[in-house]
């Protein structure tokens, strides 16, 4: 830096010549324009918004000039493109002028499709204990996928299996296909009921052909149904080729 001008000097020539009668000094001073100042752009999808930006330049007479595909120019420092298309990808250039000086610099913009909105299936409703298991499809080639839910479920693959289902595990599950940064979303809402205890079954067994057969079951649990495999009813009379079986069926509801 000059210490009489304060000006900052990256290089300097000083030419001095002098003699008694005409003494003198040529001092020439060189400030070079720096290094080109960055253009930059956020990651962009099919309908969104791109952002464009440039590092800021001090100086006076600041001037801004971006161009790029599809005949787009701007002469702002940060400016945006709404609702952008597979057409606004490619170089987007820009020219910053500060006093003397030309800055110029580029950014490459992609522009992504959205994938189609993924498809699930699950085997829910599900008693406490079983295996939940779920499965998405989706239309678009070479996607990844991301599956979140309750009790912090996490999971990277297409169908993915959580065993030992607790009451806890009940809720939505969203799934997300990715590609790779565009994502589109689909939920299922799985529902998970307590298992009922082991219902008691009675009879009065044994009993001789052509008696009455009284079969019971209680169970402690409310909203159960109960059902057998045979058409006849209970309390007909038995010959010894009818089997009469009483079997528990859980009701599970929303």
């Amino acid at each position: 830096m000059d210490a009489a001008t304060g000006i900052a000097i990256d290089s300097a020539f000083v030419y001095h010549e002098s003699s008694a009668a005409n003494p003198y000094v040529y001092n020439f001073y060189f400030t070079p324009c720096g290094a080109a100042h960055g253009a930059s752009a956020n990651g962009v999808c099919t309908g969104d918004s791109l952002q464009l930006s440039a590092i800021a330049i001090a100086g006076s007479s600041v001037r801004y000039t971006w161009s790029g595909p599809n005949a787009f120019t701007d002469s702002v420092q940060n400016p945006g493109i709404a609702n952008i298309q597979a057409n606004g990808a490619g170089i987007y250039h820009l020219s910053v002028t500060a006093d003397s000086c030309t800055y110029n610099d580029s950014v490459s913009v992609s522009v992504l499709s959205y994938p189609a909105t993924p498809t699930i299936n699950s085997n829910s409703p599900l008693c406490a204990g079983d295996s939940i298991t779920l499965s998405a499809t989706d239309t678009t080639s070479n996607i990844n996928w991301q599956w979140s839910g309750p009790n912090a479920f996490s999971d990277t693959t297409q169908d993915p299996t959580i065993h030992h289902a607790t009451l806890n595990d009940s809720g939505d599950y969203i799934v997300r296909a990715l590609n790779p940064a565009c994502s589109s979303a689909d939920s299922v809402h799985i529902s998970i009921k307590p298992t009922p205890p082991k219902p008691l079954a009675t009879s009065n067994s044994p009993l001789c052909a052509t008696d009455t057969l009284q079969l019971s079951a209680t169970d402690s649990t409310t909203g159960v149904n109960l059902f057998r495999d045979e058409a006849a009813e209970i309390g007909t009379t038995v010959n010894t080729k009818q089997r009469i079986a009483i079997e528990k069926a859980y009701e599970l509801f929303n």
